[in-house]
This record gives structure tokens, C-alpha cells and sequence, in this order.
């Protein structure tokens, strides 16, 4: 069975948002009692009860709607060799689930909006869970999932750092999913086509081997890797990767370009989101589902990631 490891903190935003709600409820108390004694009431608790009906109604925004509010992202690549196999299919990603205790209301939309898209393939780019106490979790929303050829995906940071991934690999096996650690498949379409998939164990702990994950496939194939963090875009640059999907950054979480920089959690690689592209490899960050250090998204909803294969 994979490890657990527990940790409890109390953070500073933990501190503020409490002091928020006190605030907010003082203020409330005052205007009430200043309405009840039939007096106007002052300026000053006015500015006090906006400020904190605003905060409060800020915090609620970042911590409750926008973590459950997924984004459905349609991202076109370029690139004839995969349009070759995968034109007209659908191919999803989704990353950093970061499941926490049973299946709430974000991962049953997640499900639910998934299984509208009917995909072919789906590929889950690391950070499944916290905890192993979430692997029942875990696998309920596995085994809700459907996709025609197979779902596919590789360890992540925080999976390495609180589980024994292949006690995890051997516990998800039912559920479908085909956990990737420095290794390759060749999924078959039928009529001819077909593609080579690699995944690598977590770039960010330095499990990863690239070359391992490649030995094998014939030289000019169109390859697909799956990796936890971008940092292994140069490695897949040097191995002339056609495509490399993945995760880690959730998009710092945060889509506000000072306050990440702020963060020194998320401000940590050029690579936060979206698609990038360096000579003939792309690749495309995923904002990821959960949320990790602070429980918020702005300006940053979670995402599922929709691909279409178009030639150059």
C-alpha cells in the first residue's frame, strides 16, 4: 500500500481569512446594533462594512467559485506527423487533481465534462492525490471516467514525495488507468494508424529518464511524452519529442502577473500555462484541477484541455 504522510499547518492565509470573517461579522454586529438603538450609523463602520462584505466577498469568489468553475480549453497543434494519427480524434488532458478526502462537487463536474467529450484518449499528467486516505477517491473517479483507447499517466511530485508509486500503480491498475514511469506504448487505432506515447517518472525529484522512455521507438516516429513538470521541455527539445504535455505549475493560480511574482511557490519557471513551442517540439502546460499551499484560483480556472491535430 503507498505511505502516508500528514501535515498540518497554520498558514498566514488561514490567519487572514479568519480575521476577514471576524471582521466581517463585527462590522455586521455594529450596524446592527447602531439600527436597532435607532442611530445613524457612522461613517466609519460604513467603510468598515464594505471593506468587509468586499473581502468577504472576494474570498468566497477565489476559494469557492472559481476552484469549481472548470474550463473546458480548446488547444489546436500544429503538426503533420501527429495530425497523421490523430486527426479526428479527441484527445484530453487534465492534471494535478490533488483529490483531498471522498469526491466533491469539482471532481463530479470534472467527470461529468469529460465523459461530454467522449475522448479517444485521455492523458492525467501527475498529482493525483495528497494522501493515500483519497485513494478510494481516486478510484471512484477513475473508474467514472471513459476514453476509447485507454487513459493514460505518470507520477507527480507530490505522489512521489507521499506514496510508493508502484503500490500506487499496482492499486489503480483496475481502474484502467496505465501509470507511465520512464516507458512507452504504441496505442493502436486501427487501419494503420497509431501512436507511440511516452511517460517519464517526476521531472521535479529527478526520477525522469527520458532516453529510457524513448529506447525503443523507431527514429522519426511522432511522439507523444507525458511528464509532470516543464522543466523537461529541454530534454524533449534534444530528443526531437513532437509533443510533451504537462502539468505541476496549476497555472500559478493566481492569473494576476504581480501577485505571482510575489509567490516564490508559483513564480518558479517562464513556463506557467498554455502552449509553447521550440524548433520542432511544443509544448502545452495545463492549469491542472486542484489547487496546492493556498486553496484559491483568479483569474485562473481549472482546466480540462481539449487537443485538435491540425497539419502544418
Amino acid at each position: 500500500m503507498p505511505q502516508k504522510i500528514v501535515v498540518t499547518t497554520m498558514s498566514t492565509f488561514s490567519i487572514i481569512k479568519y480575521a476577514i470573517f471576524l471582521l466581517t461579522g463585527l462590522a455586521l454586529v455594529l450596524g446592527v446594533w447602531a439600527l436597532y438603538k435607532k442611530r445613524q450609523v457612522p461613517q466609519a463602520i460604513k467603510v468598515i462594512m464594505l471593506a468587509a462584505f468586499i473581502s468577504l466577498f472576494v474570498f468566497f469568489y477565489i476559494m469557492i467559485v472559481e476552484p469549481n468553475w472548470i474550463d473546458v480549453n480548446h488547444v489546436i497543434i500544429k503538426d503533420s506527423a501527429l495530425a497523421g494519427s490523430l486527426s479526428g480524434l479527441t484527445v484530453v488532458q487534465i492534471s494535478d487533481l490533488h483529490i483531498r478526502k471522498d469526491i466533491q462537487f469539482r471532481e463530479s463536474q470534472l467527470i461529468r465534462k469529460i465523459n461530454e467529450l467522449h475522448p479517444d484518449l485521455l492523458f492525467i499528467t501527475g498529482d493525483f492525490l495528497e494522501n493515500v486516505d483519497e485513494l478510494r477517491a481516486l478510484e471512484e473517479l477513475l473508474n467514472g471516467i471513459k476514453a476509447r483507447y485507454g487513459v493514460y499517466g505518470v507520477p507527480g511530485n507530490t505522489d512521489s514525495h507521499r506514496l510508493n508509486i508502484s503500490g500506487l500503480a499496482k492499486e489503480l491498475m483496475p481502474t484502467g488507468l496505465i501509470l507511465l514511469r520512464n516507458e512507452h506504448r504504441r496505442i493502436e487505432f486501427g487501419n494503420g494508424k497509431g501512436l507511440w506515447l511516452a511517460g517519464v517518472d517526476d521531472p521535479v525529484n529527478r526520477l525522469d529518464d527520458l532516453s529510457k522512455a524513448l529506447s525503443g521507438i523507431p527514429q522519426g516516429e511522432p511522439v507523444i511524452l507525458l511528464a509532470h513538470a516543464p522543466t523537461i521541455f529541454i530534454k524533449a527539445i534534444l530528443a526531437k519529442v513532437n509533443l510533451a504535455l504537462v502539468g505541476h505549475t496549476h497555472g500559478a493560480q493566481v492569473g494576476v502577473p504581480f501577485l505571482v511574482k510575489l509567490s516564490s511557490y508559483a513564480n518558479r519557471t517562464i513556463y506557467v500555462k498554455g502552449l509553447f513551442s521550440e524548433g520542432s517540439t511544443k509544448m502545452y502546460v495545463n492549469r491542472g484541477i486542484g489547487t496546492k499551499t493556498l486553496p484559491i484560483r483568479l483569474f485562473c480556472r481549472p482546466e480540462i484541455t481539449l487537443f485538435e491535430f491540425v497539419s502544418e
